[in-house]
This record gives structure tokens, C-alpha cells and sequence, in this order.
């Protein structure tokens, strides 16, 4: 481990005046220690010391604990409502009745989505589940069984430094309760994207450098935008702690990377 060698390390870079001097005082003796520390971090971008972890080159990755991640909030996820238009709910067996508008999911896989899903806001990042409901393996049917589903987690975490993060607003579509109640709904849709030209493009995979902003991700794949669902009525609430995480985070890296700056 790194850690181990650090103190031989350190012993060898210090200058020989000061590790035998006494006139250095405590307070001198840490600065200069820490000095010397951040200069080897400079050459290895990690090096493991004690109860911590040093990531120069991108400060938004460092945490507070080597081995554990505090959770500033764990906001509500969004749940799967039925609507008076749905009146029918598959049979375990006929789980590819799904298809057709008027039927629901059946209880024992709604049952597992809504125990999957979860969003985190934590100390450095935004983690969250959308989990889907996915044809089973080994079936008659080109190695699946389409009429046996199961539960396919899809996690996705993004750190506090990344541009997507620029702009969280509150998508929630238009008369969301009454076409909740009517249709079926997911709860209130917080988006995560980064646009430029006064907000009508926005950034994409390539090879499409960027496309229309009013496009959503169902029709255009390669657009970098996020939806997250959250409970009805707490999309603002959710918007607000969101952006409240993002700024505490980038100001604390920031102020680290110019404490870094200046101490070496």
C-alpha cells in the first residue's frame, strides 16, 4: 500500500537541517509535512494516506471518508400510477399484455420496480435507479419468454462537476393531475441537461454535435439529457435540494483546489 511508504517517502524528500533540528515548531513542522505531501499527490494522482484519498486533477471526486460516502437527502422517487382509462391488470402469465394501453403492470413486478427504485443526492454526486421491466431469459422465444418478466435496474450517477448538472428545472408536464388520474402518470419530471444558443440546442453523443432542445430523449437517443421522477407535487422541492447540493459542492471543490494551489 502507498500508505506504508509514505513516511519513508517523506523522510527522504525532507531536508536533512530539518529532520534533525529542533527549532521548528509544530504548527511549522505539519505545514512543512503537508508541503511535501501534495508534492508527491503531484506525481501520483492517488496515493492513499491513512483514513483518506487525494484526486488532483479532479477535486469534485475527492469524499470526506476513503471507504464510505455520506447521503446529504434521499429525495422520493417517482411512483407508477394507474388511470381510470387502465382497468385491466396482466395475469403473471400474460405479462405481454403490456402492450396494449388499457392494461397495467401486474402487482408482483410493480411490487419489485417500486421497491428498485431510489434517488440518492449525495456529498459529491446524484445517484438514482429507473429500474424497467424486461422479458425473462431462457424462454422458447429467441432465448427469452415473452410472457415472464423481471426487473432490469438502470443506475445512473452524476457528479456535481458535470455540465449537465448547469440546468435543473422542473419538466412536469401541463395538468399532470388530472392527466395522471385519467391516464396513468410517473410523478413530477426534473430535468438535467446543458443547452447554448439562448437555450435551443443542446449537447448530444456523436457523431450529432447537437441537436433541438425541444427534442426529447424518446425520439432523439444521442441527446445528453436526464429525467428524473420524483413523487407528485415535489418537483420543486426536489429542484431546490438539487441545486442546493450542486452549488455547496462546487464551492467546497472549488476552495480546495485554491488551497491546494497555494500550499503548493
Amino acid at each position: 500500500s502507498p500508505s506504508l511508504f509514505l513516511p519513508f517517502l517523506l523522510s527522504l524528500s525532507l531536508p536533512l537541517s530539518f529532520s534533525l533540528s529542533p527549532k521548528h515548531t509544530k504548527t511549522q513542522t505539519q505545514f512543512l509535512l503537508n508541503a511535501q505531501k501534495l508534492r508527491l499527490l503531484r506525481a501520483a494522482p492517488l496515493v492513499k494516506m491513512a483514513s483518506k484519498s487525494y484526486r488532483m486533477e479532479r477535486v469534485m471526486m475527492n469524499k470526506a471518508e476513503q471507504h464510505s460516502i455520506r447521503v446529504v437527502e434521499e429525495l422520493q422517487p417517482g411512483e407508477h400510477e394507474v388511470g381510470n382509462c387502465q382497468c385491466f391488470s396482466c395475469v403473471p402469465l400474460c405479462a405481454c399484455c403490456l402492450v396494449l394501453p388499457c392494461c397495467v403492470i401486474p402487482e408482483s413486478i410493480a411490487g419489485q420496480l417500486r421497491d428498485s427504485r431510489y434517488i440518492y443526492v449525495k456529498e459529491t454526486s446524484i445517484e438514482w435507479n429507473d429500474p424497467r421491466a424486461v422479458c425473462l431469459e431462457g424462454g422458447f422465444l429467441c432465448g427469452i419468454d415473452p410472457c415472464n418478466y423481471r426487473v432490469q435496474d438502470d443506475v445512473t450517477v452524476l457528479y456535481y462537476d458535470d455540465p449537465l448538472l448547469n440546468e435543473i428545472t422542473d419538466q412536469t408536464r401541463c395538468c399532470n393531475d388530472c392527466r395522471t388520474s385519467c391516464f396513468g402518470g410517473e410523478g413530477d419530471e426534473i430535468q438535467l441537461r446543458n443547452t447554448f444558443c439562448f437555450g435551443c440546442c443542446a449537447k448530444a453523443l456523436p457523431p450529432c454535435p447537437c441537436i433541438p432542445s425541444f427534442c426529447p430523449r424518446s425520439f432523439c437517443p444521442c441527446v445528453l439529457s436526464y429525467t428524473i421522477n420524483v413523487r407528485r407535487s415535489t418537483g420543486d422541492h426536489a429542484v431546490d435540494v438539487l441545486i442546493k447540493a450542486r452549488n455547496e459542492a462546487r464551492s467546497a471543490a472549488e476552495r480546495i483546489a485554491a488551497q491546494l494551489k497555494q500550499a503548493v
